[in-house]
């Protein structure tokens, strides 16, 4: 019985020298193709042959690409365990190999060595480096290096999207952090003693590129400068140092060339991916929750959270110019159409407002053609009635008509304000700087943004929006007044009671509603002397803006000694934090609304770009006395002298 190789069989048995083999499977473009990616109504379609892959072996076929490619090596079939079966009976398992994956096994034929079987795979760990390519000649027998490959590396022949193979892993496969980062730029674990030149023992000087020639010429200076020995070194530490950071800035900055995969190719819960960082920026972003309670203010309120979710995303997508981080979890492509498809949302709160608007127009309409129908005839008054109902018709679709542009006019007023053409400009122009070395905006190198954004900004927002539309808003009234003018002057002859009434009318509102309706109907021309008083009935929306944003029409209050009713306190919520509403300080204000419409564009644009001065407090004079913050014994009474002091004080 022979005993050549160890075995344990006649040497005419197939296995009497058993040879074991590593290898690694190849690029899988030379073998996916043996696997059909869609089922198959026959078995005669099924041009594959099991489950077999391509496998360079090392010893054999490490040459490399060029003296054995990848199409040329050998099949390798795959032993399963017995747990799965041998695919009879139904009872089978799909094996899970990806390219790259180092794997082990025998010759089934021997000495001959060419009928590799796999046995198992070698696990991979997290802290491998993989290499985003395969097939390349990268590592041979002449040419050293680490054999790691990512699974998601690009072959010889790129994935057909078609056939539905993956050409890009998701995003729970992504790492949200640089694989370029080098070791010497990593955190010292603890207990770990540096070198002199402040590196760990484990990487030279020699391997870090550019520090042995840094480190000389900053000795050179030194000693030129007739510094003492340990400050020499001191300035080549520093040297190298500086060396290890810039290195890495340009190594880590997101456009820079990935030396080795981004991906996460083991299931290691620990490292946060890019799906990890998109779902907390989702559940970090603010969902507006209008309420009932008083929809002007509340309808502000929505506008602030919407342009407070604006700068958030543009401030990621900055950033992410400069951050790797931000540049695989960005979900935005293009800012200004990202801001003008937010603007389409703050739109419908735009509404609000105008609708508050066009109901407190309505309402001043009403009080005078009340007076004016309780004087006309019964038989007149169902025209009349018919006559205000077109009013209403007419005014509806003007102001409808301003509605169906504010989700373009905030989107031009937030692009005006934004800029994020310059912004976007200035991060590149950052990240230029880091990369080649040059000084940049910051300590850091990084954008600063504050998006943040204040009460008075949505303000400022939104009266920009509505005096865009002030002269339709103007003729609006105009055309109500004109018409109801022509009406009435219709009836002038018949009527000769009309005049008195509304003269009277004019009288009451004057009386009644005070200044709060503002100059009305300045602008209006006059159809009929003899009616003139009724023009003079329509506010001036512009210089009662305020009172109408906060016009209230119907108090629901039945009974005298009615509570009012709890209003809501959160005015957005967030996936991760929940409810939550604005500080009493960031309270929307209707008369400022009204102010900033009647300002000029310059000085709303100041407005929103200006931070508001810090208040002024009272300074102690030199000869003010210390105040005593002691109350002392609480238990004891106040003397005379003391309540005396006291009542002086107050």
């Amino acid at each position: 019985m022979a005993q050549d190789g160890g075995a344990l069989f006649e040497s005419g048995l197939l296995g009497s020298s058993f040879h074991w083999w590593i290898g690694q499977i190849a690029d899988d473009s030379v073998w996916r193709d043996n696997i059909v990616s869609k089922p198959h109504a026959s078995a005669t379609e099924n041009v594959g042959w099991g489950r077999r892959y391509k496998v360079r072996i090392l010893g054999l076929h490490d040459q490399g690409e060029t003296e054995i490619p990848s199409k040329d090596l050998p099949w390798a079939n795959v032993m399963s365990p017995v747990t799965s079966g041998g695919s009879l009976n139904n009872s089978g398992q799909t094996p899970a190999l990806r390219q790259g994956n180092m794997v082990f096994g025998f010759f089934m034929d021997g000495s001959a060595m060419s009928v590799p079987v796999i046995m198992g795979v070698i696990g991979n760990n997290a802290q491998n480096p993989m290499s985003s390519t395969i097939g390349d000649n990268r590592v041979t027998n002449k040419q050293p290096g680490s054999l790691a490959v990512s699974g998601y590396a690009d072959g010889q022949v790129p994935k057909d999207t078609k056939t539905g193979e993956r050409p890009v892993p998701p995003d729970g496969d992504l790492k949200s952090e640089h694989p370029n980062s080098s070791a010497a730029a990593q955190p010292t674990p603890p207990g770990v003693k540096l070198n002199s030149f402040g590196l760990r023992p484990d990487i030279t000087l020699r391997s870090v590129p550019g520090a042995m020639e840094a480190a000389s010429a900053a000795r050179e200076k030194a000693r030129a400068e007739g510094k003492s020995f340990q400050e020499v070194e001191d300035a080549a530490m520093k040297a190298v140092s500086d060396v290890v950071k810039n290195n890495e800035a340009q190594q880590t900055a997101p456009t820079a060339p990935l030396k080795a995969s981004p991906n996460r190719e083991s299931p290691d819960v620990q490292n946060i991916t890019a799906g990890d960082v998109k779902e907390q920026d989702l559940a970090e972003e603010k969902v507006v929750m209008p309420t009932p309670d008083d929809p002007v203010q509340s309808a502000m309120k929505a506008i602030q959270t919407i342009i407070d979710n604006i700068t958030q995303k543009m401030d990621k997508y900055l950033n992410a110019i400069q951050s790797y981080v931000d540049a695989v979890s960005s979900t935005v492509g293009n800012l200004e159409e990202m801001i003008c498809k937010e603007a389409m949302k703050a739109a419908k709160y735009m509404k609000v407002l105008f609708d508050k608007m066009m109901e407190f127009v309505l309402k001043q309409l009403n009080v005078v053609m009340t007076k004016v129908i309780a004087a006309l005839p019964s038989a007149l008054r169902n025209k009349f009635g018919d006559l205000k109902e077109k009013l209403n018709e007419m005014m509806l679709g003007m102001y409808n008509q301003m509605i169906a542009g504010a989700g373009d006019q905030l989107c031009q007023a937030l692009l005006d304000t934004l800029q994020p053409s310059k912004r976007e400009a200035e991060a590149r122009q950052i990240a230029e700087d880091r990369g080649t070395g040059a000084s940049t905006k910051g300590s850091d190198g990084e954008f600063k943004t504050a998006p943040k954004v204040p009460m008075c900004y949505a303000e400022s927002i939104a009266s920009t929006v509505i005096s865009k539309n002030k002269d339709k808003i103007e003729e609006a009234n105009k055309n109500v007044i004109t018409n109801l003018n022509t009406y009435i002057d219709g009836l002038q002859g018949e009527l000769d009671g009309v005049s008195s009434v509304l003269r009277d009318s004019q009288e009451l509102i004057g009386s009644g509603l005070g200044d709060s309706l503002g100059n009305f109907g300045n602008d209006a021309s006059v159809v009929s002397n003899s009616m003139s008083g009724a023009l003079e009935m329509m506010p001036d929306i512009s210089s009662s803006l305020g009172s109408a944003l906060g016009f209230a029409n119907i108090v629901m209050n039945v009974f005298a000694g009615d509570l009012a009713p709890k209003q809501a306190i959160n005015d957005y919520y967030q996936l991760a934090t929940g409810g939550s509403g604005s500080a009493a300080s960031e309270l929307p204000s209707m008369g400022s609304i009204g102010d900033s419409v009647v300002q000029s564009g310059v000085a709303r644009a100041e407005r929103m770009t200006t931070p508001p001065s810090a208040p002024d407090f009272a300074t102690p004079r030199k000869s003010e006395p210390d105040v005593d913050l002691d109350p002392g014994d609480l238990s004891k009474p106040m003397t005379k002298e003391e309540r005396e002091a006291a009542l002086t004080i107050a």
